[in-house]
């Protein structure tokens, strides 16, 4: 229901629209704030102030819509086998808390919920890992209403290039890395100067996947983007490892990061280990002499919104919290949310 439209406007009737807490303080309620979201416009059209100024009458006519924040990440790309390259690590996009979205860009904007509306949740699947020496496969999108991130790229196998996603896969020893989406993830490492000797690691959701260090050893995945939306700080989207190459002194799999995957050792045949289910990480590489690529994780959406704002109707068994003001939705499987 809306704010009056003219005569005197007490306090609490704009506290009862928006939400915020006692003492009630006009402070609380400035456009893209705490309570009030962003572009929010009186029954006029005049934009309530984001700063400066603030009076009773910038509420006139005014009605909540709800900030839901986000963080949504794709599922990760399986690692490429023979000696193949770290699958890249699934696309991270954030709004929540001026929070870094994917390779370092500026967080986006919330997304506004209509009262009553059904937005829908799409977790992506990890990629699978290469048999061969093809590369790993991609992940699958993981989708919260108009938001989308994209699958993490595969990992290279000796015998086809990475694929390209939310975080690029990693060159194999002998075949390209990929590019990551921009403002979700970044680009696979190369095999840089050790071609037929060296594969790199997967891309991250905030840092490039390692180009080969030295013969025979692969490359390590890059770091994923650090998030605060679930009241804990935990590290989302690391690339998968790089696969090793047996015979060579000092040669070894890449390290995999934050739920990507480690590529295998330097033993032949020997397959990379898969990414964390719901981090998003990349699967690592295999080895040389037939070492098969490693699965990714999959993705993952947290929806954070004010719990006097919350419907309480959801679907998919997502796990619930509160922390003081929001309430967090967890979802590790598709599900929706309604306004």
């Amino acid at each position: 229901m809306a704010v009056r439209s003219s005569g005197a406007l007490p306090l609490s009737e704009i506290q009862t629209e928006f939400g915020g807490a006692n003492p009630i303080g006009m402070s609380e309620y400035y456009g893209d704030g705490d309570y009030v979201q962003d572009g929010a416009e009186d029954g006029d059209g005049n934009a309530i102030p984001e700063s400066g100024a603030l009076d009773i009458s910038d509420f006139y006519d005014t009605e909540t819509q709800i900030k839901a924040f986000f963080v949504v990440i794709g599922g990760g790309g399986g690692g490429g086998g023979e000696q193949g390259g770290g699958g890249g690590a699934g696309g991270y996009r954030s709004s929540w808390n001026s929070e870094a979205s994917g390779a370092g860009s500026s967080a986006e904007s919330s997304l506004v919920f209509d009262t009553g509306t059904e937005y829908t949740v799409t977790v992506g699947a990890g990629g699978a890992g290469s048999t061969g020496t093809g590369r790993g496969s991609g992940g699958s999108n993981s989708v919260f209403g108009s938001i989308t991130s994209n699958n993490g790229g595969g990992g290279a196998g000796n015998g086809q290039a990475a694929g390209a996603g939310g975080s690029g896969g990693g060159a194999s020893s002998q075949t390209s890395r990929a590019a990551g989406t921009a403002n979700q993830g970044t680009q696979g490492g190369t095999f840089a100067a050790f071609q037929g000797v060296g594969s790199g690691g997967g891309g991250g959701a905030s840092v490039q996947g390692q180009n080969a260090p030295a013969n025979g050893v692969g490359g390590r995945g890059g770091p994923g983007q650090t998030s605060t939306i679930t009241a804990s700080s935990v590290v989302y989207g690391g690339g998968g490892g790089g696969g090793g190459r047996s015979g060579i002194t000092f040669g070894s799999g890449g390290v995999g990061s934050n739920g990507g995957g480690n590529g295998a050792a330097a033993s032949s045949g020997a397959a990379g280990q898969a990414g964390t289910a719901n981090t998003g990480g990349g699967g690592g590489g295999g080895a040389n002499g037939g070492g098969n690529g490693a699965a990714g994780g999959s993705g993952k959406v947290v929806v954070r919104i004010l719990t006097s704002q919350y419907s309480g109707t959801n679907s998919g068994s997502p796990t619930v919290s509160t922390s003081g003001d929001y309430t967090i939705l967890v979802y590790n499987a598709s599900g929706s949310i309604t306004g």
